[in-house]
């Protein structure tokens, strides 16, 4: 039922933010009288159908994108309208290209004020949820054996990388013995609120050679036989003003197919809160930030040889948004909903044939040129480029059920 729940939450939010996307084109394609055929949410066969005064609202099947079909963005007119001349001279031919830029630009700067809103929402209107860094300590464990005790608190060092853009924040080092000619960052990173304790999947092993934490190939999974050297500070709850560095040996033990390192016997605290006015609408911009410049590194990457191994599609943006919700709550929740529509925002830029981009670069040329892009080339050019996206997207589902199931 959970299941069934999260699966309607998905569709419904991402139907929110194509709707919006497309509501953008048509909103300013009226406000330029342009006629518009048909208003269309998803793609593929029709699910459900409205006729409007004089243009169709529709609903589709796959809820992969949308589109507004527009007097004069296509060749082939639809084959139930009588196209008369005044509908001719509401065409998308008959405004000027500053406008035409408008009506192609729109959907993608409301999606990247409807990421600004969401993020906005999930920081003023939500409780956040964030770690302290004293300890609870079992008694008889690794940890207390090394001397650790409730109320201690973790010392945490921020590193910035190489590339000066990626800070990453760890709770030690570690040595591996197999491994004995590396140093590894240890990153804290719980897979849950409901799982604050220092092992198993909490943990990751960076190499210290790493430029960006996207870096993948540099995360050390753990094998059989491995030893952990682990390696941190911490303030002595009797006396904060000295740094106390501890040292504990762990084994990998063996977890399915994977080896994780065994418990600490510690873990820590988290505390709700909820931000002040001034406090969200900082938080906001800077998650406007942070995530606009991941999206535009997880674009850029897909230029790579290993690009498609960085992109998901709705299986895999379906698990980890279900993830976050049932994990960290609704406020991480709709942190992913934001950066899924600043995604569909910059995504839509590219300068593709079928999306927002491919039409503004046609639009810019056209200016330049002062002279019109044969229609036909257009159509055939903006046809190949649909199939391909629906194959790149085709192949993304496979490798995401593979991934998911496999």
């Amino acid at each position: 039922m959970d299941t069934l729940i999260n699966i309607l939450l998905f569709v419904l939010m991402l139907g929110i933010l194509i709707t919006f996307h497309e509501l953008g084109h048509f909103l300013t394609a009226r406000l330029f009288n342009v006629y518009i055929f048909e208003f269309a949410i998803g793609m593929g066969p029709k699910v459900f159908q409205m006729q409007g005064k004089e243009t169709k609202y529709s609903v589709r099947m796959l809820p992969i994108g949308g589109y507004v079909a527009m007097m004069g963005e296509q060749e082939d007119m639809p084959n139930d309208i009588e196209i008369t001349e005044d509908i001719k001279k509401r065409s998308l031919k008959s405004i000027n290209r500053g406008k035409k830029a408008v009506i192609m630009s729109a959907g993608i700067v409301v999606n990247l004020l409807l990421g600004l809103l969401i993020f906005s929402i999930s920081n003023l209107a939500t409780p956040q949820t964030r770690l302290l860094s004293n300890f609870n300590v079992e008694t008889d464990s690794v940890a207390f054996t090394a001397g650790l005790r409730n109320d201690d608190v973790l010392v945490v060092n921020t590193l910035e990388l190489d590339n000066g853009t990626q800070v990453i924040q760890t709770v030690g080092t570690a040595t591996i013995s197999s491994q004995t000619d590396k140093s590894y960052y240890v990153l804290y990173s719980p897979v849950s609120f409901q799982d604050l304790t220092f092992s198993g999947a909490n943990l990751r092993y960076i190499d210290q050679t790493i430029t960006s934490v996207y870096e993948d190939d540099k995360i050390y999974n753990l094998v059989s036989g491995d030893q952990i050297n682990f390696n941190f500070s911490y303030y002595d709850a009797g006396d904060e003003n000295t740094i106390v560095p501890v040292t504990m040996t762990l084994d990998a033990v063996a977890k399915g197919e994977t080896f994780v390192v065994e418990d600490f016997g510690l873990s820590l605290n988290k505390e709700t809160y909820y931000n002040t006015f001034g406090q969200a609408m900082e938080k906001t911009g800077q998650d406007f930030v942070s995530s606009t410049s991941a999206v535009v590194r997880g674009l850029i990457s897909l230029f790579t040889p290993k690009g498609i191994q960085n992109v998901s599609g709705p299986i895999g943006i379906f698990s980890v948004v279900s993830a976050s919700l049932q994990n960290f709550g609704i406020g991480t929740y709709l942190f992913y909903w934001g950066l899924i529509s600043i995604n569909l925002a910059l995504f839509n830029l590219l300068p593709f044939p079928g999306l927002d981009g491919w039409h503004l670069v046609v639009t810019a040329y056209e200016a330049i040129a002062r002279k019109e892009i044969n229609p036909k080339v257009k159509n055939i050019i903006s046809t190949v480029g649909l199939v391909l996206l629906l194959g790149l997207s085709f192949i993304i589902l496979i490798k995401d059920i593979i991934v998911g199931f496999f």
